[in-house]
């Protein structure tokens, strides 16, 4: 094996390793037209925050469409984008697991901050 052989073998087994050895917040860059990671998890946040306020009320399942047609188009507005699009990132997000994992360790975190007593 001549000396450049061994060399890029060794180049080449080094940047596999590096490659392999990504911190655990390191996300990708989504796609055009997929919402980032931060913005994903804080509008995660907010989903989850308005279903649970909804699952507290006792609405018959006619109101129960209406009033969660009204706060998720709150919280598209509170964080422009819209119901499309926060479909597209799901679907992204959802068929690359270690993302999505990521994104719902920030929503987490984002979560456990929020004051239950508001």
């Amino acid at each position: 094996m001549k000396k450049t052989d061994i060399f890029l073998a060794i180049l080449l087994s080094g940047l596999i390793i590096l490659a392999g050895c990504s911190g655990k917040n390191n996300f990708r860059t989504p796609p055009e037209g997929i919402i980032p990671h931060k913005k994903m998890a804080n509008l995660l946040a907010d989903i989850h925050l308005a279903e649970s306020a909804l699952s507290q009320q006792q609405l018959t399942d006619k109101d129960f469409k209406y009033y969660t047609a009204t706060y998720y188009s709150v919280v598209f507005k509170k964080h422009h984008t819209n119901r499309k699009q926060f479909e597209a990132s799901m679907k992204y997000y959802s068929e690359n697991q270690d993302e999505m994992g990521l994104i719902y360790d920030q929503v987490i975190v984002i979560l456990s901050g929020t004051d239950a007593n508001k």
